[in-house]
């Protein structure tokens, strides 16, 4: 994730995974634990960058987005392998 950064900034980054060796969990948890992004940089990457990159708003209500980019994540499932 460092060498993504000295490529691209944070701004263009969206979160994805295809890799079937891991599941979005634990792609998730590489990303908070890389140290590589703050953590409005990682909302962005959960969320905000994909919404502005298709033209949806953000939800103005409801909990900061930390919170809700984490409810996020933590829906997403822990079985298999995404196959």
């Amino acid at each position: 994730m460092r060498a993504l950064r000295t490529v691209v900034g944070p701004e263009q980054v969206l979160f994805g995974t295809d890799y079937f060796y891991r599941t979005a969990v634990e792609t998730v948890r590489g990303l908070e634990t890389c140290g590589a992004f703050s953590g409005a940089e990682l909302d962005a990457i959960a969320r905000g960058n994909a919404a502005r990159l298709f033209g949806l708003q953000e939800r103005a209500a409801g909990a900061p987005t930390t919170q809700r980019t984490r409810t996020v994540f933590a829906s997403l499932p822990t079985v298999g392998n995404g196959m």
